[in-house]
């Protein structure tokens, strides 16, 4: 959920990130600065909250749940996000850091914890860090996405979640 005002944000966000006397970049996209969930318990929120902001301060790398934004030019120029279910938003925005780094928005933005309350919280956690490994060390899209749906968890881990379920959930 964005806010009211979102659209300022982003003009503000990027207009101030490319002021005289900064590093110039054409700033041709951007994102939040993290995500808030939703409906779970606030240390849970917080500490994802935390992350994100970190990994899209520290690496460059915002997922779609943090509202990412591209100008049109650059999107069309690109081709677009690939007709993926899965990890299109990592693809498309390793694409975009070649281009310019992210015009950052300071604010967060909510996103649903559906898959956190479904899976359980550490659970989920281990799930998505399994799966960006997978993605780094060149797995497709279509393995990951299998493992992500629980059809094909990697034997350990799968075993390791259902053997201490107070620890996941």
């Amino acid at each position: 959920q964005l806010p009211d005002n979102f659209n300022q944000m982003i003009s503000t966000a990027v207009q101030q990130q490319q002021q005289p006397g900064q590093q110039h970049f054409p700033r041709c996209w951007g994102c939040f600065r993290s995500i808030q969930l939703t409906q779970v318990p606030v240390w849970q929120s917080r500490l994802v909250e935390a992350a994100v902001g970190l990994r899209t301060l520290l690496l460059r790398q915002p997922y779609g749940d943090q509202a990412i934004f591209v100008r049109r030019q650059t999107l069309e120029e690109m081709q677009g996000f690939k007709d993926w279910q899965f990890l299109e938003d990592v693809d498309m925005v390793q694409r975009l850091n070649r281009l310019s780094p992210p015009a950052v928005v300071p604010y967060s933005v909510a996103t649903s914890s559906r898959r956190y309350r479904k899976r359980g919280f550490w659970q989920t956690v281990l799930l998505n860090q399994v799966i960006l490994c997978g993605w780094a060390a060149g797995l497709d899209n279509h393995t990951l996405a299998a493992w992500y749906e629980h059809e094909h968890w990697p034997l350990a881990v799968q075993k390791r979640c259902h053997t201490y379920p107070s620890l996941y959930t």
